[in-house]
């Protein structure tokens, strides 16, 4: 006895159970015919409640991955014009660095800029670098949903 049908893709979904595919041979789709031969409607395959979700969904899936994106490509110049990555990786790197120079005394190192040149750097600027990048990272975060 079929009390309900739902549209499912090319097919029926039957008393909330049971697949039923648009095959002329197939006995189930048979009497999906006449039920709605008797005067009976399919629900639709999803109902208005649901397609707003998905909608939704893909939106926060798209947003998610616009996040992602920026964060994964970020990069920062200071202000003597230098270009760095500024990525998770990056953001890192320059704080091991800064934190090794607390222990060498160093106060300048050869670093790979975001253009993959490879130049030298003092420890204030890698400092300044880091801070943008923390800040660009707090700006990222906040503003793409």
């Amino acid at each position: 006895m079929i009390n309900t049908v739902k549209i499912q893709g090319e097919g029926f979904l039957v008393n909330g159970n049971m697949s039923v595919p648009q095959a002329e041979g197939n006995r189930h789709y048979q009497e999906v015919l006449e039920w709605i031969a008797e005067g009976n409607t399919p629900e639709p395959e999803f109902t208005k409640a649901e397609l707003k979700q998905q909608v939704i969904d893909e939106a926060n899936q798209l947003a998610k991955a616009t996040k992602q994106e920026a964060l994964t490509s970020l990069t920062v110049t200071t202000s003597l014009g230098n270009e760095f990555d500024g990525n998770e990786t990056a953001r890192n790197n320059m704080l091991s660095a800064i934190q090794a120079s607390t222990f060498t005394g160093t106060t300048e190192t050869n670093w790979r800029m975001a253009d993959n040149a490879v130049v030298e750097i003092t420890l204030d600027e890698l400092k300044e670098a880091l801070t943008l990048s923390i800040q660009a990272v707090g700006v990222i975060v906040t503003e793409i949903a």
